[in-house]
C-alpha cells in the first residue's frame, strides 16, 4: 500500500468518525427571548377583543404614532397580545379600538426586563381620546350663550372661524388656536400655541391664551366624538359655548 493511499485513507477515516460522533451531541440550548404579554380590559374587568396595540420607545413616537418598536398586534378573544424578542427597557403602550383607548385611564409606560413580562391595561372611552387626535382634532365654535342669552350672531366673524386643534396626549397635549382666514384686529400673529390639560375627575379643560401666564379654565358640560360643550366665567358673565368637530 502506497504512503499516499494510506494518508488519504486515514484522513477519510478521521472525517467519518468526526461526523458520526457529532450525531450523538445534544441539541443546542434554545436562546431565551424577552416577551411582553399585554391584556386589555374594560372598566368592569372584561377582556376586549380587537384592540390594536403598539409599542413605542419614546414619548414623541407615542404621540405621533411613528417608529413602533415591533409590528402592530391585535388582541384575541382573551384580550391578549404578545410581543416577542424585545430589548429590555422602557416602552410606551398605545391601545386603540374605535373610540376606546388607554390615553387617560390606562398604563402607558411599562418596563420590560429579561424573559417574561406581563401587564394589564384599561381601555375606555376617555375624554382625552374624544377631544384630541394624533393629527390634531379640529373644533370650531357653534353656539355661544352669555348669561343665558344667545349671543352667537353678535360675535365677530373673526372669532367664529377660529379653529381649536387638540393633539394626542395622555391628559395633556399640544394645542393650537388658529385664527384662520379672518384675524381680529386685537390679535397679533395668526395662532396661539401651547398645551391643553384635562382633569377627568373634575371634568375641566385648560387651554392657553395670548398671555403665557394666563390660561382659560373650562368646565366640560358634555363631550362626545363630535360635540364639545363647556361653561366658564368671563368678566362676570356666565358663558356656555358649544363646539363641533370638523374635518
Amino acid at each position: 500500500m502506497s504512503k499516499r493511499f494510506l494518508y488519504f485513507f486515514l484522513m477519510l477515516l478521521f472525517l467519518v468518525s468526526g461526523w458520526i460522533g457529532s450525531c450523538g451531541d445534544d441539541p443546542p440550548e434554545p436562546v431565551p427571548v424577552t416577551t411582553l404579554v399585554i391584556t386589555t380590559i374594560d372598566e368592569n374587568g372584561a377582556f376586549i377583543q380587537g384592540v390594536k396595540v403598539n409599542l413605542y420607545g419614546t414619548i414623541p413616537d407615542w404621540l405621533t404614532e411613528t417608529s413602533p418598536a415591533l409590528e402592530e398586534k391585535i388582541t384575541d378573544e382573551t384580550g391578549k397580545v404578545i410581543f416577542i424578542a424585545l430589548d429590555s427597557g422602557k416602552y410606551y403602550i398605545d391601545a386603540q379600538k374605535g373610540l376606546l383607548n388607554n390615553w387617560e385611564e390606562g398604563v402607558i409606560k411599562t418596563v420590560v426586563e429579561d424573559l417574561e413580562n406581563t401587564t394589564n391595561i384599561l381601555v375606555v372611552e376617555s375624554q382625552s381620546g374624544l377631544l384630541a387626535s394624533v393629527d390634531g382634532k379640529k373644533w370650531i365654535l357653534s353656539t355661544y350663550l352669555s348669561n343665558g342669552f344667545d349671543a352667537y350672531d353678535f360675535l365677530d366673524d373673526c372669532i367664529k372661524d377660529d379653529l381649536y386643534l387638540f393633539y394626542k396626549g395622555a391628559g395633556s397635549g399640544e394645542f393650537i388656536l388658529s385664527y384662520e382666514n379672518i384675524i381680529c384686529n386685537s390679535n397679533s400673529g395668526t395662532f396661539i400655541a401651547g398645551e391643553w390639560k384635562i382633569d377627568p375627575n373634575e371634568h375641566t379643560l385648560e387651554i392657553p391664551t395670548t398671555d403665557p401666564f394666563i390660561t382659560l379654565n373650562w368646565l366640560i358640560e358634555d363631550l362626545d366624538s363630535t360635540n364639545l360643550k363647556v361653561s366658564y366665567n368671563n368678566s362676570g358673565n356666565n358663558i356656555e359655548a358649544g363646539y363641533i368637530a370638523v374635518e
